[in-house]
């Protein structure tokens, strides 16, 4: 028996002929309640020979579905990218540093001493986040006060335009939560590490915990401490 979302859809009329003399019976599953209405239960009747090879048509036809959709899903950027990594950051941690943005906002010191209301700090900032998921990063910082226009989150390879210099030419703060899979935390850290980088732009960095264990990590804190003694500007943190 196997539980197999659209079944009906997937095995057509082409792929049953081909089941050898094993029977196919589909049913609503019970147990895929939580599935959607086009859930089914799929149970193969046969002998030996013909179950196998009805279950091995079956698994080819679920592999070649998912790799098509998969496919589709992956087509929408224009660099190569991975399912897992597209996962957009939540609202809540953006509003977490919010004060922090404010602060790296360009805006002039009052006349009093004292700084900008963040609202308007947070509506000056200009934020560049390399790694572009699904433009999210747009829409939950332009809720929380940024300028769209501000919030510099574009469908490019970033790697790619680190090689051709089309980076964004100015920003107030990097801003970013890199992708988990690969080694996209080693290159980023790289990035943020190169003499070409040091531009004197504060960066925050989403990173799990673990990382602090990484020798990539405190190899990078190095660099940094080494620039910044050096009176480098930049700098930044991760969380």
């Amino acid at each position: 028996r196997f539980v197999v979302p659209e079944a009906t859809s997937l095995l057509g009329e082409a792929a049953l002929a081909r089941l050898r003399g094993a029977g196919v019976a589909t049913e609503l599953s019970p147990r895929a309640a939580g599935e959607g209405p086009a859930a089914r239960e799929l149970t193969l009747c046969g002998d030996a020979p013909s179950l196998s090879a009805a279950a091995a048509l079956l698994v080819e036809a679920i592999l070649s579905r998912h790799g098509q959709r998969l496919g589709s899903f992956l087509s929408r950027w224009s660099f190569v990218t991975e399912y897992n990594d597209h996962f957009e950051t939540p609202r809540r941690a953006y509003a977490d540093i919010l004060p922090l943005l404010a602060a790296a906002s360009p805006l002039p010191p009052k006349r009093d001493g004292g700084s900008a209301p963040e609202a308007e700090a947070l509506a000056a900032v200009t934020v560049f986040d390399p790694y572009f998921c699904e433009g999210g990063a747009v829409a939950e910082l332009e809720a929380l006060g940024v300028r769209r226009e501000r919030v510099l989150n574009r469908n490019r390879d970033f790697y790619a335009d680190i090689a051709t210099g089309q980076l964004p030419p100015q920003y107030d703060v990097l801003l970013t939560n890199p992708p988990y899979s690969g080694d996209h935390k080693q290159r980023l850290l790289r990035f943020l590490a190169s003499d070409g980088d040091m531009r004197g732009a504060p960066f925050l960095l989403l990173l799990p915990a673990w990382v602090c264990e990484k020798d990539y990590w405190n190899a990078f804190l190095e660099r940094l401490a080494t620039h910044r003694a050096a009176g480098g500007g930049g700098g930044g943190g991760g969380g």
